[in-house]
């Protein structure tokens, strides 16, 4: 890694944000950032562009992933070419197919975190 990547992670569960935030710490190339609701995301948003933003898809309500299929689209119509990775409980179903032309990637919150933070870093390598 050559530059200085600003990720920026939705989620509106604090142990997630505990879980993966030192993951990142030690990594001088990636700036981490997180957000618990929409209107913190949106005003983070317009002072930076992430190279990566993870989102979580039920941010609202543990029943219905709805809002957060919603807003990656609404986000991908307000930034467009925003790289976004959804970071689940969901498992790659029908929601995936959905969101495949709004994201760039699709990872299950049961998987292990170490994978997942290694996965936004061959990510942002990609592009270098």
């Amino acid at each position: 890694m050559k530059k200085k990547y600003f990720v920026l992670h939705l989620d509106d569960n604090p142990i997630i944000m505990q879980m993966i935030q030192p993951l990142f710490e030690n990594n001088p190339d990636i700036s981490y950032a997180s957000t618990f609701n929409i209107k913190q995301t949106d005003e983070c948003l317009k002072k930076r562009r992430p190279e990566i933003f993870i989102v979580d898809l039920m941010l609202y309500n543990d029943h219905d992933p709805t809002p957060g299929i919603q807003y990656i689209k609404n986000a991908y119509k307000q930034y467009p070419g925003i790289r976004m990775i959804v970071y689940t409980g969901y498992k790659e179903t029908g929601l995936k197919k959905e969101l495949d032309p709004y994201i760039v990637h699709y990872e299950q919150k049961a998987s292990d975190p170490y994978v997942f933070v290694n996965k936004i870093q061959s990510i942002l390598e990609e592009n270098e």
